[in-house]
């Protein structure tokens, strides 16, 4: 080494190049540096949301409300405002009824079909603050969208668990069938001094199509029998979906539930029975499910 005194400095340097590289957080190229995120972006790795299903008995899925929603949304809850509907009719000569029964075409007396109707309404909604010991339950979509959550997810569901003929009283040569379609409600209700005040309209109101024929005369009607006797049931008038529920109906922490029962279509006699169930359930998430997943809690008012 004395003789080739560079040859040593030379071999010095490859030496402590080699180390530097080696050590973390010295390395000759800098790391990469992620571009920044915007605003409602999830951090990076975060999985991609997926669609919540429809709620099922228990459980169910909504989106979390998006980023930019406003401060009190802390304070809002999931609910929903649900309805069960059935109707039994009485078949049998009588007279042509009342409106909203009442057939245009019927003069001197009608021969009734017995039927028999059962139908579901589920309807998530948001229940909102409005003042002190007030409460708002809606799912109406510009709520939703205001307060963040998409109105997809609050797609109201009302179908027909069974719409069928029973009896008929007349001429042996008739026959028909009914059906029911899907329909969409759009609940909206208060709660205040212990009561609610809720009202069903609807975007897509409950009808029935029953066609058949007597002899060679085919026939083909459109009807709203479930409608009125939803109606008739819950507020006295087949034209009015308007009723209250109080804490008297409480089924426990947060739900209420009353069922509704009515004889009515007077014909000249009341030939549908009609039971109304109406409930109002309060929810809560449930992280270790998943996002979006809540269960039945105590509703605001109840804590």
């Amino acid at each position: 080494m004395k003789r080739f005194p560079w040859l040593f400095l030379l071999l010095a340097t490859l030496l402590l190049t080699v180390m530097a590289c080696s050590l973390p957080g010295l390395s000759s190229s800098p790391a990469a540096t992620p571009p920044p995120r915007r605003p409602g972006q999830p951090p990076a790795g975060t999985p991609p949301p997926q669609r919540p299903p429809r709620r099922a008995q228990g459980t169910f899925q909504v989106q979390p409300p998006q980023e930019e929603a406003p401060a009190a949304q802390g304070e809002i809850m999931v609910g929903a405002i649900d309805a069960h509907i059935l109707l039994n009719r009485d078949p049998g000569f009588g007279s042509c009824g009342i409106a909203p029964w009442k057939s245009s075409h019927c003069t001197n007396g009608a021969n009734w079909w017995g039927m028999r109707l059962e139908a579901a309404s589920i309807n998530l909604v948001l229940i909102i603050p409005d003042g002190e010991n007030r409460w708002v339950l809606t799912n109406n979509p510009d709520v939703l969208t205001a307060h963040g959550y998409n109105p997809d997810d609050f797609k109201p569901n009302g179908y027909y668990q069974d719409a069928a003929i029973t009896d008929y009283a007349g001429d042996d040569e008739c026959h028909a069938e009914i059906r029911g379609n899907k329909f969409a409600a759009l609940p909206m209700a208060t709660y205040e001094n212990g009561q609610f005040v809720i009202t069903f309209s609807f975007d897509t109101t409950p009808q029935e199509q029953m066609t058949g024929a007597c002899g060679r005369a085919d026939f083909s009607w459109e009807l709203s029998n479930l409608l009125y006797g939803w109606g008739a049931a819950i507020s006295g008038d087949p034209t009015d979906y308007t009723t209250t529920l109080t804490e008297a109906d409480n089924a426990g922490p947060g739900a209420y539930r009353h069922t509704f029962k009515v004889d009515t279509n007077p014909s000249p006699e009341n030939r549908d029975h009609v039971e109304v169930m109406v409930e109002v359930v309060c929810f809560k998430p449930v992280p270790d499910q998943g996002p979006g997943a809540y269960n039945q809690t105590p509703c605001p008012w109840q804590r």
